[in-house]
């Protein structure tokens, strides 16, 4: 399973659009403020590892992260 997460950064807060490059399913997207920023990331992420445990029946998940900067024009 791959996801893609967007992150975006505001003065206030972020927004975070989620996405699962092979279109197996629905891309959402979420607003957070700054005092939730964390946990909604967080929470966002779990969410991925939990219907992966579960869909596969398993109780570890080996998780690669990668950076990516994008710089805008």
């Amino acid at each position: 399973m791959k996801a893609t997460i967007l992150i975006e950064q505001f003065d206030n807060g972020i927004s975070i659009k989620w996405s699962d490059p092979d279109m197996e399913e629905d891309p959402h997207d979420i607003v957070a403020l700054d005092r939730d920023k964390a946990q909604a990331i967080g929470e966002m992420i779990f969410e991925d590892i939990k219907h992966l445990m579960d869909s596969e029946l398993v109780c570890i998940v080996k998780m690669n992260i990668e950076y990516q900067p994008i710089k805008e024009d």
